[in-house]
């Protein structure tokens, strides 16, 4: 069989892109449909070193972070799956859409319980990372770490920079 004789007798010589756009929008829709964002908190950190090589954790989890002293110990809560961070701060008044933000809320010491009880009854299978600036006060890590033990929090994952 001939194949170029098939062109050199008036055959049709395009290739249909149709499929090809189809396939495409496909994959863009597949991909934007499936990526997770990544939380982030505005808080500025010098995190303490360590040898250990633990990784923060990439999906369900809750981030509790304590500023340095200078700025007065701000704690910053944020969760990475949305039902569990819109049902937490619901707690402290933030509506659903406004809990929509990832970046980190901050709160109150007073309220962390209740956000962190709720996000606990909604969600009990996460992690929780404590994230504290070196320069943060004992007593003040002391205390978050305190309540996290009242939510029933097993594993609390005290997150630092790796030692050279």
């Amino acid at each position: 069989m001939n194949f170029f004789a098939f062109f050199l007798h008036g055959g049709d010589d395009h290739v249909d892109l149709a499929p090809l756009v189809d396939i495409a929008f496909l994959l863009l829709t597949f991909f934007m449909m499936t990526t997770t964002f990544k939380v982030s908190d505005e808080v500025v950190l010098k995190l303490p070193a360590s040898t250990s090589e633990e990784k923060e954790p990439t999906t369900r989890y809750i981030t509790v972070t304590i500023g340095d002293s200078l700025s007065g110990n701000p704690i910053v809560f944020n969760a990475d799956l949305q039902h569990v961070r819109q049902k937490a701060l619901a707690v402290i008044g933030i509506s659903e859409k406004e809990a929509l933000k990832t970046t980190g809320f901050e709160v109150k010491k007073d309220q962390l319980y209740g956000i962190l009880n709720v996000a606990r009854q909604v969600e009990p299978s996460q992690k929780i990372v404590l994230k504290c600036d070196k320069h943060a006060k004992f007593g003040m890590v002391q205390d978050v770490m305190v309540v996290m033990k009242k939510v029933n929090f097993k594993d609390v994952q005290l997150m630092t920079e790796l030692e050279n």
